[in-house]
């Protein structure tokens, strides 16, 4: 069996393989972050192993950078594992390596990583499901974030304003938006005739949910 590394970055890779001996094969090659540095990346690994079936390649998940790389590999027959970073760092110290870093000595480290580690081939969802957990995760974060927004603004709110949360039961609804949008202070929401406050909650209500006054 032969086992390649592939040290993941934004525009250049580098990828470098061992024997089951620990054997480097060929020299450690860079390539580019497109189709033809792909293909390139590919006939570098035929000429290190006869069969797809007869290589393992190992990657750090860095960032997205990694799953076009690991898409190409796999549909080209590779078996592609996603290298846990600890297992990584073992091997480094393990190696005297802790302080030297760069991509060719990444890339074989990588492949070592698998040599003398536990692996299990990577799965990525299909090209279909893949985007829509992509923006799953992308929709709960912003959920998450709208959330500790809305967190801030009733502390806020507690701080110089909190009758204002026994009259509108959510304070975020539209008639209490438009209330606030005319009068944000409790000394300029006194000072307000009732008619206009009604006004601005069912003109509030009439685009959506309102509020009591």
């Amino acid at each position: 069996m032969i086992y390649a590394g592939v040290d993941i970055a934004k525009i250049d890779h580098v990828i470098a393989a061992v024997d089951e001996h620990g054997k480097e094969l060929g020299k450690p090659m860079g390539f580019k972050n497109s189709v033809q540095g792909l293909e390139r990346a590919v006939s570098w690994l035929e000429g290190v192993a006869e069969e797809p079936k007869d290589v393992v390649i190992g990657m750090e998940a860095t960032g997205h950078y990694w799953m076009a790389r690991y898409a190409y590999l796999s549909s080209r027959g590779y078996a592609v594992c996603v290298i846990n970073p600890m297992q990584d760092r073992a091997v480094r110290r393990l190696k005297g390596l802790s302080g030297a870093r760069n991509d060719r000595v990444d890339s074989r480290l990588m492949a070592e990583t698998l040599r003398i580690g536990q692996f299990d081939t990577t799965r990525l969802a299909t090209d279909e499901v893949q985007p829509l957990r992509t923006l799953s995760r992308y929709l709960q974060s912003l959920k998450a974030e709208l959330a500790e927004i809305k967190t801030q603004c009733i502390c806020l709110m507690d701080s110089y304003f909190s009758e204002f949360d026994g009259v509108f039961p959510d304070m975020f609804s539209q008639g209490a938006r438009a209330v606030l949008s005319k009068s944000p202070l409790p000394f300029g929401l006194r000072r307000r005739r009732q008619g206009s406050l009604a006004r601005n909650i069912q003109d509030a209500s009439r685009r959506g949910e309102g509020g009591r006054p």
